[in-house]
């Protein structure tokens, strides 16, 4: 456990003080993650621009959080892009299965997973500090919580890709059956 005598010495209690330090760490953790993800709107944006409140500024035209994120992501994915050509086939597939078709969607994915795992150390982190304070077991607890969020994305990204498969299976005995009473009302193939 941490050397507190100071404030041992002062009767606040250990609990209390571990407490803090993960709520600071979490709070911490929001703030920048509120910074960096918490954009306007679409339709937010829209209106500024519309009612010339948004826009320029300085001369130069306003970036958003996600045309940043963009840009950054090529920097951020390297270290988990997938290597061989096997591998991009496979993850192009799964992004495809679950409707996501952009240039640039595995980049994201794989910033995505980077960013959950650096999440993952840190809540990892600050329950192993809460329940252990600084020793091995509180660094292992970081390392689980890292590499189990790091899988964090790939799990949303199947779960997607589940939903979207059935909303089609579901969906497509009706989009038949339309087309089948449009042909039989005299319409070619291509108009129904």
């Amino acid at each position: 456990m941490m050397n507190l005598s100071l404030l041992a010495d002062a009767g606040v209690p250990e609990w209390l003080i571990m407490a803090c330090v993960f709520g600071a760490i979490v709070t911490g953790m929001y703030l920048l993650a509120d910074f960096i993800f918490g954009s306007k709107s679409k339709a937010e944006s829209r209106l500024e621009q519309m009612s010339g409140r948004g826009g320029v500024e300085e001369g130069k035209p306003k970036q958003s959080i996600t045309e940043l994120l963009q840009k950054a992501s090529p920097k951020f994915s390297e270290a988990l892009k997938p290597k061989s050509e096997k591998e991009i086939n496979a993850l192009q597939t799964k992004l495809n299965h679950a409707g996501w078709r952009t240039e640039n969607a595995t980049q994201i994915l794989t910033t995505l997973k980077l960013f959950s795992a650096i999440f993952g150390l840190f809540m990892g982190g600050g329950v192993g500090l809460l329940v252990n304070g600084i020793s091995m077991m509180g660094l292992i607890y970081a390392l689980v919580a890292g590499v189990l969020f790091l899988f964090v994305p790939e799990l949303m990204l199947s779960l997607v890709a589940r939903s979207r498969k059935q909303k089609i299976f579901l969906g497509l005995p009706d989009a038949l059956d339309l087309m089948v009473v449009c042909v039989e009302a005299g319409l070619g193939m291509d108009q129904a």
